[in-house]
């Protein structure tokens, strides 16, 4: 959006992010486009590389290596090892990497590297800082002109700052004006229910339910307990899929979670019902026990694995 904002720009939509849908966004591209952003995802090792050859990117970005697919990587090293991939190809083509500062892992990774760094550290080449505790995330972040650019986002969670900073470092390299940067942070809107705010007029709405694992989890529920809320606070959180053998126990763990800060939730999906026995099994079982017993008035966090279709409750809410 930031990128955008100042030239023709070819980006990846929905979830085009394999072998398919690479391609596909590629053969998009046309004489106009000046840059294109390619989301490239992965679901085993040697995936990343695979789209890397395909894709040939001069600049490349992480944004972060959470404990996703573990049933396809078969360990938390083997998201590591796959993810890191496309670090290999842009270092043997000389290419620019945007690594986070504060992510000790990916800074390790790309040591050596040609790379712009961005943080809440003032060393970093784009820093910036998260200002308030609002739901909305505000922050300010380090122009190239040496001022402070104020951003009030319409992202929900402070966990959301790198993403910002992701955005803004890119933009910087790239030659954006600072004031367009912060316009075009202020007027993006996120959707297809990744951190939507909604006031249905019954309640206040945090949907985040396009995907889930444990790290994306631990910082929704972090962020959503933090939180300053006049309201009752619920939350409702599906399934994280594909985990494999750790599945139980990274269920667990969220309960745990929830417990710990001592929050009201309902929990969806068969993983959580096999370690949750008061667990719905499916959506379904949830909308109708939301239409017997309405749920007003509250601040709600929804959260899980698009295979769970925690976006089909919204209308009970």
């Amino acid at each position: 959006a930031v990128l955008s904002a100042d030239r023709s720009t070819l980006a990846t939509t929905g979830n085009l992010n394999n072998h398919i849908g690479v391609p596909l966004t590629l053969l998009r591209l046309t004489e106009e486009h000046r840059i294109a952003i390619i989301e490239m995802g992965a679901n085993k090792v040697g995936d990343i590389a695979e789209l890397t050859a395909i894709a040939e990117p001069t600049h490349g970005m992480i944004t972060n290596i959470g404990k996703a697919h573990l049933e396809g990587f078969g360990s938390y090293e083997g998201v590591i090892t796959a993810k890191t991939e496309m670090y290999g190809f842009i270092n043997q083509h000389e290419g620019t990497l945007f690594v986070n500062m504060d992510d000790a892992l990916l800074m390790a990774k790309s040591n050596g590297s040609k790379r712009v760094t961005y943080g809440r550290d003032t060393e970093a080449d784009c820093f910036g800082e998260v200002v308030g505790n609002g739901p909305f995330l505000e922050l300010i972040f380090g122009g190239t002109d040496g001022l402070p650019y104020h951003v009030r986002t319409a992202l929900i969670g402070s966990y959301n700052l790198y993403n910002a900073l992701t955005a803004v470092a890119i933009a910087q390299h790239f030659g954006v004006p600072d004031q367009r940067i912060a316009e075009a942070l202020t007027a993006y809107a996120p959707n297809n229910n990744r951190s939507q705010f909604t006031d249905t007029g019954k309640n206040h709405l945090i949907l985040d339910a396009y995907n889930a694992n444990p790290t994306s989890m631990v910082a929704a529920l972090e962020n959503f307990a933090a939180m300053n809320s006049d309201r009752p606070k619920l939350a409702i959180l599906g399934d994280m899929r594909e985990l494999g053998e750790v599945s139980e126990a990274e269920h667990k763990a969220i309960i745990a979670l929830v417990e710990r800060h001592e929050l009201e939730a309902r929990f969806v999906g068969p993983e959580f019902k096999a370690v949750q026995r008061n667990a719905y099994a499916t959506s379904a079982e949830l909308i109708a026990e939301l239409q017997a017993r309405p749920v007003r008035g509250r601040l709600l966090l929804i959260k899980g694995s698009r295979g769970i279709k925690l976006e089909t409750v919204v209308p009970e809410l």
